[in-house]
């Protein structure tokens, strides 16, 4: 397959997009910077290569990006010296060598990649000119040349085509940032100098296996600017979250396939998951999990590539259905969790033999007889209902995504002693109880702590009551606030 190299004009207009996102995000900085928040612009010039490419490409990219700090919305984030939230758009341009061989059966590469996806900066080193920043994001990629292309709408179903060309997105990786400036507040203190690494993995994770897989590392070099600083941010002391046994169950599903050859057939799949975790700091916990697993896909079909699981020769139920037990690890930010898991099989009626049908190895077979991983994010709408997202894989093979419903009882522990679903209740009817954040001694933000993770009203009313007794207490000394810095 030929790949002629890249016209002048194309050069041109992707010179002009640059130019306009630039100017675009600079007049939302300063319509935004005339609002009470604080938040930061971040724009970064990637260049880097894919894994899965051929050898001499090169990817390029320019991604915008706005941040916002957590300035303590909830207890646990105090402990992350103010970490932050982010949400990007990454266009990649692969410039691909005048001949390459197919990267996929139907021979098509997309040189096109524009990726949109939420991510979570924690400042492992944090100084007043210095941070080095921990980031770990997912979203979605897709390939717009194939999206949009007629032919492909005209010749097969909507879903085949929005699986093959929507895929999946996870990010990782290191973020240093140099301030400008030393002194909060002043011009020289809003621009920052940033440079680092990324590595995004892009996959359907075998909803199709027709879509384009992409593992692309990169380094960068961009500058950060926020474009306001006032009120300046004061915190309330962290407190510790208690260490309450906590119980989640989920249901999840999805579809995927094994072969090429499934072309417009989707085998659903199915997973119910019980764990029990238990929060040993404000931002890890650990539990222990049982899985229930049901895959249609294992139905004695012959394929003719991926040969893996031709030994299966009957379309019997128990061979669709496995069992595990596992460990979780869990971390905290925010209303989000990612949990990295490992789990162990106890029930599962067939083993991978160590050759397939024609003599072919099968690699990687004693783990997946053995072991299975899961990659989960969560996240959570109240303190009893969240969402989930989950990557099963044996090792690096991975085997399907699926998404669905979660039901948490937080503070399961502490009901052991009696009944400890006698005071479930509607988790939408819930009462808050607002704690005030104090920015220069303003009224200015609230945040709605979880119910389990602070003192009853009767302790709060008497601390209150001890408070307004004592003489001499004003401002910041009476809060508890404390300097940024």
């Amino acid at each position: 397959m030929q790949y002629k190299s890249v016209p002048m004009k194309n050069s041109s207009l992707i010179m002009k997009l640059v130019i306009a996102a630039t100017l675009l995000v600079s007049c939302l900085a300063d319509v935004f910077s005339q609002k009470n928040m604080i938040f930061k612009f971040s724009n970064d010039l990637m260049a880097g290569k894919d894994f899965c490419g051929a050898k001499n490409d090169w990817t390029f990219a320019s991604e915008y990006a706005v941040e916002l700090p957590l300035w303590g919305d909830w207890n646990q984030d105090y402990t992350f010296n103010f970490p932050s939230v982010g949400f990007a758009i990454t266009p990649f341009y692969t410039m691909f060598p005048d001949s390459v061989a197919p990267l996929i059966e139907n021979g098509e590469l997309s040189e096109w990649t524009v990726a949109t996806y939420a991510y979570f900066k924690w400042p492992f080193i944090h100084t007043p000119r210095f941070a080095a920043n921990l980031k770990l994001g997912s979203g979605f990629a897709l390939y717009p040349k194939e999206l949009f292309k007629k032919d492909n709408w005209n010749q097969t179903d909507a879903f085949t085509v929005l699986s093959r060309n929507i895929v999946a997105l996870y990010n990782g990786g290191l973020d240093f940032n140099i301030r400008l400036g030393k002194a909060y507040g002043r011009k020289l203190y809003q621009w920052e100098i940033a440079f680092g690494g990324d590595i995004f993995a892009m996959s359907s994770f075998g909803i199709n296996r027709k879509a384009e897989n992409k593992i692309i590392w990169d380094a960068y070099l961009g500058a950060r600017y926020t474009p306001n600083v006032w009120p300046f941010p004061l915190k309330n002391d962290a407190e510790k979250k208690k260490k309450i046994l906590a119980l989640e169950f989920e249901l999840t599903g999805g579809v995927n396939q094994l072969d090429i050859d499934d072309g417009s057939h989707y085998y659903p799949d199915f997973s119910f998951c019980a764990r029990a975790a238990l929060p040993l700091s404000n931002a890890y916990r650990i539990g222990l999990f049982s899985d229930v697993f049901f895959n249609s896909i294992y139905n004695g079909k012959d394929r003719e590539i991926n040969r893996r699981y031709n030994f299966i020769e009957e379309d019997k139920f128990k061979n669709k259905l496995r069992v595990g037990v596992g460990l979780s690890n869990d971390f905290t930010f925010y209303r989000f969790t990612l949990g990295l898991e490992c789990g162990f099989y106890v029930y599962k009626p067939w083993k991978v033999p160590e050759e397939d049908d024609l003599g072919n190895p099968n690699k990687n077979y004693k783990l997946e007889n053995l072991m299975y991983q899961k990659l989960t994010t969560k996240y959570y709408f109240t303190d009893n209902w969240y969402g989930v997202g989950r990557v099963k894989t044996h090792l690096l093979q991975y085997e399907n995504v699926e998404m669905g419903i979660g039901y948490a009882i937080p503070d399961f522990g502490s009901r052991l002693k009696s009944n400890p679903f006698k005071r479930l209740k509607n988790p939408f009817k819930r009462k808050e109880d607002y704690t005030e954040i104090k920015i220069q001694g303003e009224r200015n933000r609230y945040y709605t702590p979880r119910k389990y993770d602070h003192p009853s009203k009767k302790y709060q009313k008497k601390k209150n009551d001890s408070k307004g007794k004592s003489k001499g207490t004003k401002g910041s000394e009476a809060s508890g606030v404390t300097n940024l810095e």
